[in-house]
């Protein structure tokens, strides 16, 4: 996707001020200017591929802490769909920044949840469970319920049972312990189940 060039936005007196409608100058040399235009970046339709551009390509990890913070200080639609393509990098910097910042943007990313977690990478689907404890308890059981009936991937599984157990209730016990019956070759997910089983229960009163 090729980098349309535009002329920078004029100076403000406030250089943290963000500058709406424009695309700051993101390519420039000095790792210092290229920070000051993150800072100054506002995320929408006009600037969406200048982003997305931008963060694929940075090097210096102040630069990219300030991309990454325009994308929740922006919190749109957009935001969301740059943050989601960088979940699939190779690089770790850009999966780890993106899911921080998809978990600062709970509300926007809601609806990209199902799909998310029913995606063919094995990998999106485990960091999309992680990603699910950003949302409020009852919206976290209803999106991993269906992971725990029917996801084919016992890792997948494994980070499901993890976040469940932090806001799961005793009656979801038996879910829990039913995935991880679908698994008989991995003793792990037995216990993670097991211990799952334990903290809910003692966080309910139950034995």
């Amino acid at each position: 996707m090729p980098l349309i060039r535009r002329d920078a936005p004029a100076p403000s007196a406030d250089r943290d001020a963000p500058v709406a409608g424009t695309v700051p100058s993101l390519t420039a040399e000095a790792s210092e200017d290229r920070r000051a235009a993150a800072r100054q970046l506002v995320v929408t339709a006009e600037t969406r591929d200048a982003t997305a551009i931008a963060l694929f390509h940075e090097n210096d990890a102040h630069v990219l802490q300030a991309l990454f913070t325009a994308l929740v200080r922006s919190s749109n639609s957009t935001s969301v769909e740059i943050a989601l393509e960088l979940l699939r990098s190779d690089d770790a910097r850009l999966r780890t920044g993106a899911l921080d910042a998809l978990k600062a943007m709970t509300a926007h990313v809601l609806p990209h949840m199902a799909q998310l977690l029913s995606d063919a990478d094995t990998d999106v689907r485990i960091l999309a469970c992680d990603l699910a404890r950003a949302q409020p308890p009852e919206a976290i059981v209803d999106l991993l319920g269906p992971v725990l009936e029917t996801d084919g991937d016992g890792n997948v599984c494994g980070a499901a049972i993890e976040v469940m157990a932090d806001v799961a209730t005793p009656e979801h016990v038996p879910l829990l312990l039913r995935c991880a019956e679908r698994f008989p070759a991995d003793p792990f997910l037995a216990f993670s189940a097991r211990t799952a089983a334990q903290r809910i229960g003692a966080r309910n009163g139950k034995p």
